[in-house]
């Protein structure tokens, strides 16, 4: 919390005054200190570049081993678990993509052990309970009561966010000023009287930069999401949420919106994602037959269907028409899209 920052420089101040020849990283948010706030104590301002894959995995191997410092006895199930994880990152690229950032490698990591090594199978189940740790469980874990003098829920910082990340999708960003955001988060406050009574807009923008652990700083005034999934996910939310379903199927041929169509459908009820898929296959069929346009389009449809709780039985044996028609490929940029249906595909190999 800012009340506390200079107290800890002072206490990191008289620490390294004492023992001088001491060796020391400090880390702190990008955006909750002044550039160059330790440069008078001797320390080089750096950034971290996003990790690689032996990174990843050293990673997983330190946090489990601090772990154990900590809670001996849980020492034999810890290193289960840290063999799990690493062999989960191995074989899996869509959780190693999500895990290029320390912060984010570790939300991973607790969320394993949490879970007792079961992560969810779905990127969009995923992803939901990433946000969930983000978004409320660390700072409680950390007894950070109401950082900033705000106290927001999981689900209004949800809120806020996903108006920020659909206005990128809408506008083909990836980043966006501070004026920018406050005029997305004031149309999302009108309607939030327990948050907006708390602080002014500007002050809930800067609470979301320092604490919320999605947004990263670009350049001076520019940010974005810390990760495109994150942003596309949000943006997916408020899609549905909104009742915005045939604006998402009118750009389902435009590659950025395809992931955010995808992970819609993960945000639908029953209703929602019937439309959805039919909207997609509907979409597909406006392109000729065999061509890399109806391909992608109708396995983005399949894609929806694929992890569907439920789904109208008219609808899946659309989709799996459909999916049969697309075989056998004739054209590279088919077996391309086809290789995103993974084992399912072999279902319709002769």
């Amino acid at each position: 919390p800012p009340e506390d920052r200079e107290q800890a420089y002072d206490w990191l101040s008289q620490l390294l005054a004492r023992y001088p020849e001491t060796r020391c990283v400090a880390t702190v948010r990008p955006l909750a200190v002044e550039p160059d706030w330790l440069r008078s104590e001797g320390f080089a301002e750096l950034r971290l570049l996003p990790m690689r894959n032996e990174d990843i995995q050293a990673f997983v191997a330190s946090w489990h081993r601090a772990a154990r410092l900590s809670e001996q006895d849980d020492a034999e199930r810890l290193d289960e678990l840290e063999q799990d994880l690493a062999l989960q990152f191995d074989q899996n690229p869509t959780l190693r993509d999500l895990a290029r950032t320390p912060l984010l490698c570790a939300v991973i990591c607790a969320l394993h052990r949490r879970r007792d090594g079961f992560l969810p199978e779905t990127r969009w189940s995923l992803y939901r309970s990433a946000l969930e740790m983000l978004l409320g469980h660390r700072d409680r874990r950390r007894r950070i009561g109401a950082p900033e003098g705000i106290g927001l829920s999981v689900e209004e910082h949800t809120q806020l966010l996903q108006r920020i990340a659909v206005w990128l999708v809408r506008e083909s960003q990836s980043e966006f000023t501070q004026d920018q955001a406050l005029r997305q988060l004031g149309r999302a406050l009108a309607g939030m009287e327990r948050v907006s009574a708390q602080v002014p807009p500007a002050k809930i923008l800067t609470h979301l930069l320092n604490r919320s652990g999605l947004l990263q700083e670009r350049t001076d005034d520019t940010y974005q999401f810390i990760h495109r999934t994150f942003q596309d996910y949000l943006a997916a939310k408020e899609f549905i949420e909104d009742d915005h379903l045939n604006e998402l199927l009118g750009h389902a041929d435009e590659e950025p919106w395809q992931d955010v169509i995808l992970l819609a459908a993960g945000h639908c009820g029953r209703r929602e994602l019937a439309l959805l898929v039919r909207g997609l296959l509907d979409a597909g069929l406006r392109h000729w037959a065999q061509s890399a346009a109806r391909t992608t389009v109708h396995v983005l449809a399949a894609l929806c269907a694929q992890h569907a709780t439920w789904l109208d039985d008219a609808v899946r044996t659309a989709v799996q028409e459909s999916t049969a028609a697309l075989f056998p490929p004739v054209s590279d940029n088919q077996v391309v899209a086809l290789a995103r249906l993974g084992p399912a595909a072999l279902a319709f190999l002769p």
